[in-house]
């Protein structure tokens, strides 16, 4: 994303920086200010004024810009003046011209009376320019005002205790200043992520008219979002996260003039307000990121017309509502919707799953949703991430559930959802299936054995009745199981002692009875938690299990007075009180 200044435009000292252009129109005009000075000469106007018009021209040429950009104003727009201003003057007028730019600034912006101020950081910038910048730029040079303009960052943010500040506020070009990249002499890149920045970044940024990316990301900068930064013609990318910044998204991010804009992240600040609805008009925007700060509101209608959107990142904040399909409807690009951790209210509908078609990772987990998710949501054909869980969901599941074609992770847990487990139709691509904490009932289904990738399952905190299906004892990947605070009954599966694979076994809480086999020995291989304790389960835990290194939890009925009671000198801990 950081763009390199070639190497035939890298200023290396002061006097290449200035150095006087081969303009064929400069060459003319030495040509006939030699042919004035003979004439002027010739009709004897004097040695005197022939010396006058000389270091007028030397002067003149002091401070024109670096090979092929000619001469420029304070906004680098290439339109500059080679009147001469006597040194007297240049203070005066650099002040002059640098204020007349600001107040012209979109949206108002700046008040120049903060030059008043010996404190302000821009009057510190101006003070620098003016006495202490080794450059000594001219009124009108074509850089004068983008070197302000850095400067001032330097004094707003703290410059002096940043982490690296390699040859900022020295005689070199701005453009060999850390973080700072130019094409043709004019600023395009500043990237000063983690960097230790502090303070607010200046109104006056919005000036910086060739600027394509902004990276300040995991400094401390606080303050506002420049008004002014949606003026920036031709941007493309603004980093502004993990800071503290704080007020509002500005509405001027969405104007004409950041039409160009593909990347916007925000996230990790304290923004608050709704966001702006003049989001919507970013067409080329790929990566809308503002999660972790405390926006709120409805997720306005008009983003629907962001068709290049691959990604909508919105979770931990405090957006409420209904569900916003009017605003995801026409996203038909987007890959990853973030809505997690927020107040969201409501049913999903039917057409969301039409609607998002390139869908990919769906998050919706710890809001007030309600009702049935859609069937057709679970058969999304790019759809392979779904988190629905802590909502306040409630219906009976559909069968469909299982039938996304590259479905792996799917989390349901922390509803209401009731009835039987859906049984599995057909082989699935499922890795992670978590329906913990609902009001399941009924037994686990046998047709569990199609789910041949599954690695992780968590039936807990249900009604669920039966023995422990053999079926599981067929899935080759399974490293966690989770059925514990449930209803099963019967005797401890001897078969799970086989399944050597196994991380965590979690079986506590339930009605199993009988003694415990000895072969859940082979447990011991990859075992970090097992637990077995609230059951009617007797025997004795091989003591194998005292010398697993990766074991750190293994509760049973142990305690003395346990009826029945298991014998376990590796226990962690003895009884329902541990869990």
């Amino acid at each position: 994303m950081h763009s390199t200044m070639p190497d035939m435009h890298r200023v290396e000292d002061k006097d290449r920086y200035l150095q006087e252009p081969p303009d064929s129109g400069l060459k003319k005009t030495l040509v006939w200010a030699c042919i004035g000075l003979s004439f002027l000469i010739a009709v004897g106007i004097g040695i005197g004024v022939s010396t006058v018009v000389l270091n007028t021209t030397i002067l003149s040429n002091k401070n024109e810009v670096t090979p092929n950009e000619g001469s420029g104003n304070e906004n680098g727009n290439g339109e500059g003046s080679d009147e001469w201003i006597p040194p007297v003057l240049r203070p005066i007028t650099i002040e002059k011209n640098i204020k007349d730019t600001i107040a012209n600034l979109a949206g108002g912006g700046v008040n120049v009376t903060v030059f008043d101020d010996p404190n302000s950081a821009q009057r510190k910038a101006m003070n620098w320019i003016i006495n202490d910048d080794p450059l000594e730029l001219q009124p009108g040079h074509g850089m004068l005002f983008q070197r302000y303009l850095v400067a001032s960052m330097w004094y707003n943010l703290g410059g002096e205790s940043w982490s690296n500040k390699t040859s900022w506020m020295t005689g070199a070009s701005e453009c060999s200043w850390h973080g700072i990249s130019c094409q043709r002499w004019r600023i395009v890149s500043i990237d000063l992520r983690n960097n230790n920045l502090a303070g607010k970044i200046p109104e006056e940024i919005g000036l910086l008219g060739n600027l394509k990316s902004l990276f300040l990301s995991n400094n401390g900068i606080g303050g506002n979002i420049p008004f002014s930064l949606g003026y920036v013609s031709g941007i493309a990318h603004i980093d502004l996260s993990s800071n503290d910044l704080v007020g509002v998204i500005p509405s001027s991010i969405g104007n004409e003039k950041s039409q160009s804009l593909v990347t916007l992240y925000l996230n990790n600040n304290k923004l608050s307000g709704e966001i702006p609805p003049q989001l919507g008009q970013l067409s080329k925007l790929k990566d809308l990121v503002v999660f972790s700060n405390q926006l709120e509101g409805v997720i306005p209608s008009q983003l629907s017309a962001m068709q290049s959107l691959l990604r909508l990142w919105a979770s931990n904040n405090k957006l409420n509502g209904a569900f916003p399909s009017s605003a995801l409807l026409g996203m038909n690009s987007l890959d990853a919707l973030y809505l997690d951790n927020n107040l969201i209210t409501g049913e999903i509908p039917v057409d969301i799953a039409k609607g998002l078609p390139a869908l990919r990772d769906f998050r919706v987990n710890n809001n007030k949703l309600s009702g049935c998710p859609p069937k057709e949501l679970f058969a999304l054909t790019r759809l392979k991430i779904l988190y629905m869980d802590n909502n306040l969901m409630e219906c009976e599941l559909p069968v469909e559930i299982y039938n996304g074609p590259v479905l792996k992770d799917l989390e349901l847990f922390n509803n209401a959802f009731y009835g039987s487990l859906p049984p599995v139709s057909s082989n699935s691509p499922l890795v992670v299936l978590n329906l913990a904490n609902n009001k399941f009932s009924g037994t686990v289904p046998p047709s569990y054995n199609k789910l041949a990738r599954l690695q992780k399952l968590d039936l807990s905190q249900n009604e669920i009745t039966g023995l422990i299906p053999v079926a599981l004892g067929y899935l080759g990947q399974l490293t966690h199981i989770d059925l514990h605070s449930n209803a099963l009954r019967g005797p401890f599966p001897s078969w799970l002692g086989d399944m050597t694979f196994i991380q965590n076994l979690e079986l506590h809480n339930n009605q199993l009875s009988g003694t415990i086999p000895s072969r859940i020995a082979g447990l011991q291989t990859n075992a970090h938690e097992l637990t077995f304790h609230s059951n009617q389960l007797s025997g004795t835990i091989p003591n194998v299990f005292c010398n697993t290194a990766n074991l750190k939890v293994l509760t049973a009925d142990c305690q003395v007075d346990a009826n029945p009671r298991v014998e376990c000198s590796c226990c962690t801990s003895c009884g329902q009180d541990t869990v």
